[in-house]
């Protein structure tokens, strides 16, 4: 180690046989307006750096290398405001790292010992080849921050045991969790791939996924108990099409001004939020329950040409939604994509909601809501009673999909099982062969355009029926 000025040289040689060297610190720190560098035999070469001693690791001025540097301190590390971290890849972990893993090079955090210190970030971070990984129980990146991995993984891991196997968002695993293992984004985080995993996940700042490679465009918010997203998302694959975003927890919200947005120019994305189609994504764990509120976004567009991507909101128990979602094709060609809103045992889909899976030029697309009884109509439903358990069977077994088909102006609404679709020009019913046709006007108040609609568990109905309450803009109640 040489120290010229303000400039402190850390020249590594890597074990006998390995890429990697491992130093123990009593205290490291790098003092504003200072410089320490660390000089690696090559640009592959990892220096595990640990500091045993009880003070907190601050880097307030520039830390850089040529190599991939890993900075563990249970104490808690912080990358200050004005700090710049410039490496090949870096690693900061306030979980410990054990003695024989530093040794072999294992990239395990967390031995059992509880880690006292958090990772906060509001400088910046930069990892040119290599990938991002902040490891803690508590982890704060705060507005001024800005991580970036243009050419690898940006990656926040919330835990008691975590270990990086790999490269990527697949290399993350989180051996244990706790529901107080807390992530809070305020910053920007880019790179091919972004993800981050916490007990409880706060991101209210700026999330870009931008591909490089063919696994790139992806972002994974992955909570074991609450996510709550008030920021923005946004993901980009290779070729023009829009990226993947995967966001799910026991808990999901959505708050006012989120905006997800995997849109491309030829060819919508993927945002699963809360589960995947139907609740059937091996891919993505379903949340207990989900909430979007009005002035969320979430675009799926295909803006060029190419079809509509896909969106699903999604829950094991309660879905609400208020939110704008549009999976349009594009102008010049494709079709419109796949939305769905869907709760296992309840969907509230509110009156300022706005779905669109239209197409300019093709085929238009699919909004599906797949509760087990929906009402649609306007005002709030009385909630229902409860059934027997014979009923609820019964209501559970007719339980049927409902699909929105983007037209050309009003979606159609299909129920497959007892052939329902509700159409622009009113309602239709078919059920048991019989045909006959009454008309049924609103009297009582003029309707607004668009309709309240909420969707309740069948079998807490006696009769297991579905109830379908004019739809606001449709004047003409059919069944056949």
């Amino acid at each position: 180690m040489t120290t010229q000025g303000n400039q402190t040289t850390v020249t590594t040689q890597n074990g006998a046989g390995t890429s990697h060297s491992a130093i123990n610190w009593q205290s490291f720190n790098v003092p504003v307006g200072t410089g320490t560098y660390f000089n690696q035999p090559t640009t592959t070469s990892t220096s595990i750096n640990r500091v045993t001693g009880n003070n907190p690791s601050a880097i307030l001025g520039t830390l850089g290398s040529n190599g991939r540097l890993v900075l563990v301190n249970p104490s808690g590390i912080t990358v200050g405001a004005g700090a710049v971290v410039d490496t090949n890849g870096f690693t900061a972990s306030t979980l410990r790292m054990s003695d024989a893993d530093a040794l072999a090079g294992r990239m395990r955090f967390g031995d059992g010992a509880a880690a006292t210190g958090n990772v906060v970030v509001h400088g910046s971070v930069l990892a040119r080849n290599g990938d991002v990984v902040l490891i803690a129980s508590q982890l704060d990146t705060g507005s001024a921050a800005l991580i970036q991995s243009p050419n690898g993984s940006t990656v926040l891991a919330a835990g008691q045991r975590v270990e990086v196997t790999g490269r990527g968002l697949e290399g993350i695993v989180m051996h244990l969790q706790a529901p107080t293992d807390t992530a809070v984004n305020l910053g920007s985080l880019q790179g091919d791939a972004v993800g981050i995993f916490a007990g409880t996940l706060k991101h209210s700042g700026l999330i870009q996924a931008t591909a490089v490679t063919a696994q790139g465009g992806k972002v994974t918010l992955k909570a074991a108990e609450q996510l709550e997203i008030s920021g923005r998302v946004q993901a980009a694959a290779a070729s023009g099409i829009g990226g993947q975003v995967h966001a799910t927890g026991q808990q999901v919200l959505l708050k006012s001004g989120a905006a997800i947005e995997v849109s491309g120019t030829h060819g919508g994305g993927e945002a699963l939020i809360g589960g995947g189609w139907q609740g059937g994504d091996s891919r993505i764990a379903n949340a207990q329950n989900t909430t979007a509120e009005a002035g969320v976004t979430l675009n799926a567009d295909a803006t060029g040409h190419g079809n509509g991507g896909t969106v699903v909101l999604w829950s094991d128990g309660a879905t609400r939604t208020a939110a704008d979602i549009s999976a349009r094709g594009g102008l010049l060609s494709g079709n419109g994509g796949l939305v769905e809103t869907s709760g296992k045992r309840y969907l509230d889909v509110q009156t300022a909601a706005r779905v669109n899976a239209r197409s300019g030029s093709g085929v238009g697309g699919e909004w599906l809501l797949d509760p087990n009884q929906i009402t649609i109509g306007v005002g709030v439903p009385t909630a229902p009673a409860a059934a027997p358990a014979a009923a609820a069977a019964a209501a559970a077994a007719a339980a049927a999909r409902r699909r929105f088909r983007a037209a050309s102006q009003l979606p159609r609404v299909e129920r497959r099982s007892r052939h329902a679709a509700i159409r622009r020009a009113g309602v239709r019913h078919r059920r048991a062969g019989r045909r006959r046709a009454t008309r049924h006007r609103h009297a009582q108040r003029r309707q607004p355009r668009s309709g309240h609609g909420h969707a309740h568990d069948g079998r807490r109905h006696g009769s297991g029926r579905h109830r379908l309450h004019g739809v606001a803009h449709h004047r003409t109640l059919r069944r056949r």
